[in-house]
């Protein structure tokens, strides 16, 4: 999923969704921020948001409220302190499952990581 949401913004920009263009700064790609912002405005469900508080707007919603609630429960599920999704190309990946949590009813695989410092070492 990570992989997906690092090929959005180029995605989008070749279907014509970028930043405008300025006296000083050309036209480019979304940033993964700028894309959060478009993701949790409410304008898309026919609302409008002024001096803090959201009223109905006038213009006709252009995605239903349910998926709008569903991208905003997987952006609130995301955005978690320490909650990342990893992809570790390990060889034992998915072989390894822990013992204990075995024998008490669980089936929870052990995980692989490397444990950097701040220097990035090992």
């Amino acid at each position: 999923m990570a992989a997906i949401a690092s090929r959005l913004p180029a995605l989008l920009a070749e279907q014509g969704l970028t930043t405008r263009k300025s006296s000083k700064w050309p036209e480019r790609p979304l940033s993964r921020s700028q894309l959060g912002q478009v993701l949790r405005d409410p304008y898309y469900i026919g609302m409008v948001t002024f001096k803090g508080h959201v009223y109905p707007g006038r213009h006709e919603p252009l995605i239903t409220p349910e998926l709008f609630d569903r991208v905003q429960q997987v952006l609130d599920a995301r955005a978690k302190r320490a909650q990342r999704d990893r992809v570790h190309n390990h060889f034992a990946r998915g072989l390894l499952h822990c013992g204990r949590c075995h024998a008490a009813g669980r089936e929870h695989r052990l995980i692989f990581a490397e444990a950097k410092n701040h220097a990035g070492e090992i």
